[in-house]
């Protein structure tokens, strides 16, 4: 009867940590679920977001946080842009980017060439088009900040993405009008520049690039989602 108990024991003990983690459809996780690793101990102020850097411009600086995406369903393949906002490799990009699409197939890529997979989905959200993440890294990523509030309407703003697969290309203009979550701009971006940042003039992340909208007075608005509203702060804690 003592062995059998034991023999419970173990098996309670052992069983949880069998379950299959790595394949993650679109519809596997729960809404609105949240797996954080590990980051303890990690200081990230040994490797300082890229906008800090003392050397270069400023699309040069914030370049580096910038990756590309490739996703797939096992038969299509898409492609949109993504960023880092963490040096223990946080990324941000759009949910519609990876709808559909299986975990392993993704392909994350740096302007240096490296490239990663992801380890798990942190968050997700359909309605409001963003998906958070944790890459598999074993060193850090340069990583953008995270502004502390929206610009205000008029304030200049650009985008840094990859348009049509086009690496890292720059755009700006000005903010039109803030709407609820919503940051219109007149900002080209365009199919490819999906997940990407959009930044104030001192390098910091407002908003996530979406997409457009309909031509009102012959102008094209496009938007992006603002970044306050994904409440980053519990994902770097």
């Amino acid at each position: 009867m003592k062995v059998k108990l034991i023999f419970i024991c173990l098996l309670l003990y052992i069983l949880p940590g069998c379950v299959n983690k790595h394949r993650l459809r679109d519809n596997d996780a729960r809404p609105g679920a949240v797996m954080r690793p590990d980051h303890s101990g990690e200081k990230d102020e040994i490797y300082p977001p890229a906008s800090d850097s003392k050397s270069g411009s400023l699309y040069e600086r914030c370049k580096p946080a910038v990756f590309m995406v490739h996703t797939s369903d096992g038969f299509n393949k898409y492609q949109g842009s993504g960023f880092f906002i963490s040096s223990s490799g946080i990324g941000i990009s759009n949910y519609h980017v990876f709808k559909g699409t299986e975990i392993g197939l993704e392909e994350i890529t740096l302007s240096d060439g490296n490239k990663y997979k992801i380890r798990e989905i942190l968050a997700r959200n359909e309605k409001y088009d963003y998906i958070i993440f944790q890459i598999d890294n074993n060193r850090p990523v340069p990583y953008l900040k995270v502004a502390a509030r929206d610009p205000a309407i008029s304030d200049p703003v650009f985008a840094i993405g990859n348009p049509r697969g086009v690496d890292h290309v720059y755009t700006e203009g000005k903010v039109s009008k803030i709407e609820e979550c919503y940051i219109l701009t007149q900002t080209p971006i365009t199919h490819g520049n999906s997940g990407g940042p959009l930044m104030n003039m001192k390098g910091e992340v407002v908003g996530i690039t979406s997409g457009n909208i309909s031509q009102v007075h012959e102008q094209m608005f496009n938007y992006a989602i603002s970044i306050q509203y994904l409440q980053i702060n519990k994902y770097l804690k």
